[in-house]
């Protein structure tokens, strides 16, 4: 075997050529390119196939969030609610005013119907109209104006939004302020209550509480120029208006014909009582004498009142009268007789006993006149009972409620002399042709049956201002 040396062999010394440490790279030169980094230029062809990287995006995307409530939701949707509820009432209001108009009484919900609760007693009174319109019908054009508001409050803008709710504030507050008046005018003036009319004022003040929180919940300031002079945003506008509109289009199909036909049948009647004026009286006014009578002796207008105390027509007369006494207390007299609707006292009724009681109450009220109290009896009877209740079952219950004696009224009564005097008022009737009620003679011009309350009114005023 060859022999191959030792296994460890003695390190040789190397030359300067071989050195154990790596050679370090000869300093460039200045603006050389090192050999490692150069690389060949691409070919247009490469150029071609690298793909183009992606143009930065100017404006991230940012997903769209959804539009949140308006604030005060919970508000708007009250003041919605409060005003369909005036709404209802003042159309309910608008209805009985006709009624009352047409001479009727005002009845169902609420109404009363005597004593210190008695809407015909308030609809009756000149304040009830307001420029030729029942002042309830302006509260429904309220009403509806305060729902246009709040439906604004919850579809427009919110500068839109705070302008609408600005104008449901003042609105709201100004007819408050209205309610103030009405509701002294009925204590002070008319001394009834028309309960209807205080559920509108309640309303109002809620109405005024909601659009004012809802005022509180508004960071815009008022727009009321694009609130009331622009069109966008065009569908919520458009169906506001749409809601007004459809409104007062009720409103109006439902009262301007029945007022036209009240107003336009009452100047005619007036025209024609004001047409006797140019002739001389028909009736001596001293056929009247010793009647019952209210107002002073020498006041220039006396009006004759020929009633039934169960006539309906006649408690309403009764009222409109009494507010036109009250309305000219020096120059107006009122005197009443009777003329019951039964045939057991009255010969000139031939359809038998239509009120049941009207020949006992007209006796009672004459026992009434002998004891110094007949206006006290009459406005009990037409005024504060309720109608449905003016039965001889129950006021001979109520005789000293009136304040009256009943052992002299049952006197009175046995006596005879009761029915003695019904019977000249009843014969005096008839001699005058007076026999419908209500009739009235105004200064010794008739007019029988069939008195409309604004006739009566037009009438009274047009005679005053002539004498």
């Amino acid at each position: 075997m060859a022999d191959r040396g030792p296994m460890n062999p003695e390190p040789r010394e190397l030359g300067p050529e071989a050195s154990a440490e790596p050679s370090s790279p000869a300093p460039a030169e200045p603006g050389a390119i090192p050999a490692s980094s150069t690389k060949a230029e691409p070919t247009p062809a490469e150029y071609e196939a690298i793909p183009a990287p992606p143009a930065p995006a100017e404006h991230a995307a940012i997903p769209a969030l959804p539009a949140a409530a308006p604030r005060g939701r919970g508000w708007s949707l009250a003041a919605l609610l409060l005003a369909l509820a005036g709404a209802a009432i003042a159309a309910y209001l608008v209805r009985e005013h006709i009624r009352v108009t047409e001479g009727g009484l005002a009845k169902g919900f609420l109404c009363g119907g005597g004593g210190g609760f008695d809407c015909s007693q308030v609809a009756s009174h000149a304040s009830s109209w307001l420029l030729g319109l029942p002042v309830a019908l302006w509260g429904l054009a309220f009403y509806i104006a305060a729902f246009g508001l709040a439906l604004a409050s919850l579809l427009l803008r919110p500068a839109e939004r705070s302008a609408a709710v600005t104008l449901g504030v003042t609105l709201a507050g100004a007819a408050l302020v209205f309610d103030a008046y009405l509701a002294w005018t009925m204590v002070t003036q008319i001394g009834a209550i028309c309960l209807n009319c205080v559920a509108t004022y309640g309303v109002n003040a809620l109405l005024v509480l909601s659009f004012w929180r809802l005022d509180r919940t508004m960071d815009e300031p008022p727009d009321y120029a694009s609130l009331l002079g622009s069109w966008r945003p065009l569908f919520p506008k458009l169906a506001i208006v749409a809601v007004a509109i459809a409104g007062i289009g009720a409103a109006a199909f439902f009262t301007w014909q029945p007022l036209h036909d009240i107003q336009s049948f009452a100047r005619e009647e007036t025209l024609d009582f004001l047409e006797q004026l140019r002739h001389p009286p028909e009736i001596d006014m001293t056929r009247f004498g010793g009647r019952p009578a209210r107002g002073p002796a020498t006041a220039p207008l006396t009006i004759v009142v020929a009633g039934d105390f169960q006539c309906s027509f006649c408690r309403a007369l009764a009222a409109h009268v009494e507010s036109l006494r009250r309305e000219h207390p020096d120059q107006i007299r009122v005197v009443f007789v009777n003329a019951p609707v039964n045939s057991d006292c009255n010969p000139a009724i031939k359809a038998g006993r239509e009120h049941a009681d009207a020949c006992w109450l007209a006796e009672v009220g004459a026992c009434a006149a002998e004891q110094g109290k007949f206006w006290q009896y009459h406005d009990y009877v037409f005024h504060t009972l309720p109608h449905p209740q003016v039965t001889r079952a129950l006021l001979e219950r109520r005789l000293t409620r009136i304040g009256l004696d009943p052992a002299r009224v049952e006197s009175c009564l046995a006596s005879g002399a009761a029915r003695a005097a019904v019977a000249r008022d009843i014969a005096l009737c008839n001699e005058l042709k007076l026999t419908g009620v209500p009739s009235v003679v105004i200064n010794g011009y008739p007019r029988r049956a069939g008195v409309y309350p604004q006739m009566l009114r037009s009438v009274v005023h047009a005679m005053l201002r002539n004498l």
